[in-house]
């Protein structure tokens, strides 16, 4: 066991599963403390970690955020973001497998993560930043260069 959640009505604790190994570490799923399904997470706890952190203190604490999902019919997302993020000068600051990646710059920030239950074909972002025309480049220049497609679910304030 890696963490407790004490909310009675669905405590699913956060657990390793030691069954698939993952870059020296192992994956992190979570699960009802009487059993029952298990729902896979994060490849591994560093990923569990970081994206948290990048969350709170990356995405969240900029004032202009979208959600959405990024989607590749023939592959992996991440094998098309890495290459056009780092072309935007974003950093990324912990090592990630096809299922979440984590991207860091000083105005943005923006965190996926796709079911490790399933293909990597669809990944969901948060995407923060010091306002709505940075984002939108940033998105622009994503679906313009790759063959990714973009699905935005939510603009956080609304615009």
């Amino acid at each position: 066991m890696i963490g407790h959640e004490s909310d009675e009505g669905m405590p699913l604790h956060v657990l390793y599963d030691f069954e698939y190994p993952a870059r020296d570490d192992a994956r992190v799923i979570k699960r009802h403390p009487l059993g029952g399904a298990a729902y896979g997470q994060f490849d591994t706890f560093r990923e569990m970690i970081a994206w948290g952190k990048t969350n709170a203190w990356g995405v969240k604490a900029h004032p202009q955020r979208c959600v959405g999902m990024f989607k590749d019919t023939g592959g992996n997302v991440c094998s098309h973001l890495d290459p056009v993020m780092e072309s935007l000068g974003f950093e990324m600051p912990v090592a990630t497998g096809p299922r979440c990646a984590i991207y860091l710059r000083a105005d943005a920030a923006m965190i996926t993560s796709a079911s490790v239950d399933n293909e990597p074909k669809r990944h969901f972002f948060r995407l923060g930043g010091t306002g709505q025309g940075p984002l939108r480049r940033i998105l622009g220049e994503i679906v313009t260069t790759t063959s990714l497609e973009l699905e935005i679910d939510e603009w956080d304030p609304p615009l």
